[in-house]
């Protein structure tokens, strides 16, 4: 219905192109224009809209370019929910050791920039924002890589 009202936004592109000796280019600078339409055009046609605000290393981590680029990549969207699960089980009162036995400090923030991602994973199926993690690791120690898929809940279950 409100299609045609949909503002279009400008995007300078970096676009490969091939020479005029048949040599494919990759620039280095924007030479082209990407016309784009966002998801939150339509906040403006919406009946009933709420905002809130949230923490952005909790709640964002924008997958915008392929990985190379300088951010909004899939390695740093992988790297903030590695990161997110850290804090998540450090929260739940378990401790988190490396592959060699040391215990790992998991930093305040869920920044990844600079620093290799800590190979920790939990399910949505165990754990969707946390919650219920207490229980099944409070006092633990966990040697990394840890996976906490439902099999891995039921064992520290039983534990």
């Amino acid at each position: 219905k409100f299609k045609e009202q949909l503002k279009q936004h400008v995007a300078l592109k970096k676009v490969p192109f091939v020479d005029s000796c048949g040599n494919q280019v990759k620039p280095t600078k924007p030479n082209g224009i990407k016309m784009e339409k966002f998801v939150f055009d339509v906040f403006p046609f919406s009946r009933n809209f709420v905002a809130f605000e949230v923490l952005r290393e909790e709640e964002f981590s924008p997958l915008k370019n392929s990985d190379g680029a300088a951010a909004d990549t899939p390695t740093t969207a992988r790297n903030s929910l590695l990161a997110q699960h850290c804090h998540w089980v450090t929260a739940a009162g378990a401790t988190l050791l490396d592959e060699h036995g040391n215990s790992i400090q998991i930093p305040p923030s869920s920044s990844t920039e600079n620093r290799l991602p800590v190979q920790c994973e939990i399910s949505p199926r165990v754990s969707y924002f946390g919650e219920g993690l207490e229980q099944l690791l409070k006092g633990k120690t966990i040697k990394t890589p840890f996976i906490l898929d439902e099999a891995a809940a039921k064992e520290l279950q039983a534990q």
